[in-house]
């Protein structure tokens, strides 16, 4: 009943102000989680909202006889996404699960674009870059708030391993710990992009500094109590990329008065200075201590744990690939079954060190210790990966060129809005390096974030 109740009162905001809906989807693209069936059929209180954004929005292009514009407001990305539109769709008649698999291409891929498209087409003609930035603080407090409550009380972690004091992961709404990485890495970059850009206006504006940094803050603790790694390193990555641009691209204001100009000038020099030799610095520091450089190393190289089973994934997923999947994938929500066939039920770790067989064959502990069951996962853990399973060879380049065309509006934009497309690019350097060892597109927020991050880069709102 009470969802019922919220999907016809969302009906009617939505024709009252649609403006307002669509920001209203944008703060809440958690509510993916609440779930019901209509007539049968599963569906996400998210999805509905996105359904009656669309139905209002069409209503009223009715009502008002005006001309639906898809290219012009796609613009240069009309062609891949229209590519990844279509090569996700034809993925659906690849899987075993079409009924799953349908249900998975309209939440990952038609309602995202369909969201971002009427999100495009009503702010055309605004600036609306600070409502966002704002709307997804809310979001991410809401995710990063009761996270922090779980690393303190174990409310709501249902596993048991997870919940242990000693081995706490906070998983805040969704039910497992990367989740909050992922949604939370690209926002926590624009904060920070956000946070620097006020810090360095010559009014400051001390309320927007105090939320952005209860936002920053929040989402970082979140992210450092879920143990996400990956997530971590894509924010450093996003914060690191943002702090040199910005930093580099600083110039002294002019002035009327040569001697303040050229202090303010000198000041400058010796900031670009310190910003080009720190990261030599920090680098240094951390691999002159043996604990933080093996860490690194271990990292980068993926020879922990976590790093072998993603190995060994990916030879799994390559040998499925290969294995005449090559253009097809594994087709849409089938990786799990398609890799059945090429998948190992477990591995040895550290298989390199010295005298490694006589070990396992004598010594039952260390045999033990380094025997490490596998699961089967939904991914392959990896972007390109993940795409390529999913949705085939051409629905992964379709990918990949909107991520091109992305970087090839940034370079070639001019002067005007660069702050914001760097918050933006930093966002999604973020997303990108995560990527590299988890999935941070195919889940319904993160499908819906990801064409926001993109689009708003295109129109520079």
């Amino acid at each position: 009943m009470l969802f019922i109740f919220a999907t016809i009162s969302f009906f009617i905001f939505c024709l009252k102000d649609l403006q307002k809906a669509l920001f209203f989807v944008l703060l809440a693209t958690p509510l993916y989680l609440w779930r019901a069936k209509f007539f049968g059929l599963p569906t996400t209180f998210l999805e509905i909202m996105v359904l009656f954004c669309f139905v209002s929005w069409l209503w009223k292009k009715v009502k008002q006889k005006e001309k639906i514009e898809i290219k012009k407001v796609f613009g240069n990305y009309f062609f891949p996404v229209m590519s990844l539109l279509l090569f996700s769709f034809l993925a659906i008649f690849f899987s075993d699960e079409k009924v799953s698999a349908l249900g998975i291409w309209r939440a990952y891929f038609l309602e995202p674009i369909i969201f971002i498209f009427i999100f495009l087409e009503v702010f055309k003609k605004e600036n609306i870059l600070a409502k966002v930035i704002l709307t997804l603080g809310y979001s991410s407090l809401f995710v990063s708030i009761p996270a922090i409550v779980q690393k303190f009380t174990g409310w709501g972690i249902e596993n048991t391993f997870w919940r242990d004091e000693a081995t706490r992961r906070v998983v805040s709404w969704y039910g497992f710990p990367n989740a909050v990485g992922l949604f939370l890495a690209p926002i926590a970059v624009i904060y920070f992009g956000n946070l620097v850009n006020l810090l360095f206006e010559k009014v400051k504006n001390w309320r927007a500094i105090t939320f952005s940094i209860g936002v920053l803050f929040s989402s970082l603790l979140a992210i450092i109590f879920a143990q996400s790694e990956g997530a971590a390193i894509g924010v450093a990555a996003g914060c690191l990329l943002y702090s040199v641009v910005f930093i580099l691209g600083l110039k002294p204001a002019r002035r009327s008065c040569s001697n303040e100009g050229g202090s303010e000038e000198t000041w400058l020099k010796k900031i670009k200075i310190i910003m080009a030799i720190l990261p030599i610095i920090f680098a240094a520091f951390i691999f002159s201590v043996p604990q933080t450089r093996n860490y690194l190393i271990e990292k980068s190289t993926l020879s922990d744990r976590s790093g072998q089973i993603r190995k060994q994934m990916w030879l799994e997923t390559w040998q499925m690939l290969k294995d005449g999947r090559i253009l097809a994938g594994a087709g849409l929500d089938n990786y799990q079954t398609a890799i059945k066939k090429y998948h190992a039920e477990g591995i040895w770790l550290d298989k390199d060190q010295p005298d490694f067989k006589n070990k396992v064959t004598n010594d039952e502990k260390f045999r033990i210790e380094h025997w490490q069951p596998l699961e089967i996962y939904k991914y392959p853990h990896n972007i390109i990966l993940n795409f390529w399973s999913e949705i085939g060879l051409l629905g992964s380049v379709s990918f990949l060129l909107i991520i091109f065309i992305f970087f090839y509006n940034y370079f070639n934009a001019g002067k005007e809005n660069k702050k914001t497309r760097l918050i933006l690019l930093s966002a999604v350097i973020a997303i990108l390096i995560h990527g590299l060892v988890d999935v941070p597109y195919l889940k319904n927020d993160l499908a819906l974030l990801f064409f926001v991050f993109i689009f708003l880069n295109k129109n520079s709102f």
